[in-house]
């Protein structure tokens, strides 16, 4: 009778872990771009996380808007006006809504 050289344990340990889904989503198995595989709900939820940021960052730093005029704008962000930051502050600069900095 041969003597066995090699008995199998690593790839019985890697096959059970595969049957179980494991080691199996590796960046070859992708099938999308990065934006087709993003959530859009996701996607909506940190667009206007950044918007509301900048928004805040205005009305802190020298008080860039007023409270009113940051009240329109959130709630403009929140009914999906801006695309991105940059259009925010494209509006800004557009509709001189920015006071001069002190």
């Amino acid at each position: 009778m041969p003597r066995v050289l090699a008995g199998g344990g690593r790839w019985r340990e890697l096959h059970e872990k595969r049957r179980k889904g494991r080691r199996r989503g590796g960046v070859g198995s992708r099938k999308g771009s990065k934006y087709a595989r993003l959530d859009p709900k996701e996607a909506w939820v940190n667009k206007v996380r950044a918007l509301r940021r900048y928004l805040n960052s205005l009305k802190r730093r020298g008080g860039l808007i007023d409270a009113k005029t940051w009240r329109e704008l959130y709630l403009q962000v929140k009914g999906g006006r801006f695309d991105s930051v940059a259009s925010l502050r494209a509006y800004l600069i557009s509709n001189n809504l920015l006071k001069q900095q002190r």
